[in-house]
């Protein structure tokens, strides 16, 4: 469960390592810190650091970002969001909704490039993960 602070009559979440990394884990059906760490491209070592300092969440925020995880049930286990009649309907975060205006701004030769180099960039992580697999 996330803590909530008040600093200045705002409102600040606090997250709850533990808990977002056994949300990466159920993600992603990787059960070891090792693991994780391949997957962020990180040694078991660097990725022991960063959760230690505190300097992990924008890793695990560009992870998220590449593989299209609701960031609201990621860092905040919030579910991404209700299902209607006519369909599942999602809850758009800040950042969603900026890319969303992003693309949108986009001719669709602009977009197609970036739907490959998103996939591109999933496969890599995806083979780089099951090297560290196999060599683990």
């Amino acid at each position: 469960m996330n803590r909530c602070i008040r600093v200045n009559e705002k409102i600040h979440v606090m997250l709850n390592f533990k808990e977002i990394e056994n949300r990466i884990k159920k993600r992603t059906g990787l059960t070891e810190g090792k693991d994780i760490a391949a997957l962020f491209k990180l040694t078991p070592q660097n990725y022991s650091n960063k959760k230690g300092l505190g300097t992990i969440l924008p890793t695990i925020i560009e992870w998220a970002i590449q593989e299209n995880v609701n960031l609201d049930w990621l860092l905040k286990g919030e579910q991404p969001g209700i299902v209607a009649e006519d369909g599942p309907k999602y809850i758009k975060g800040p950042v969603v909704k900026r890319i969303d205006k992003m693309l949108e701004d986009m001719d669709e030769e602009a977009q197609r490039d970036v739907l490959k180099y998103t996939k591109e960039k999933k496969l890599l992580v995806e083979l780089m993960a099951e090297k560290q697999r196999k060599a683990g």
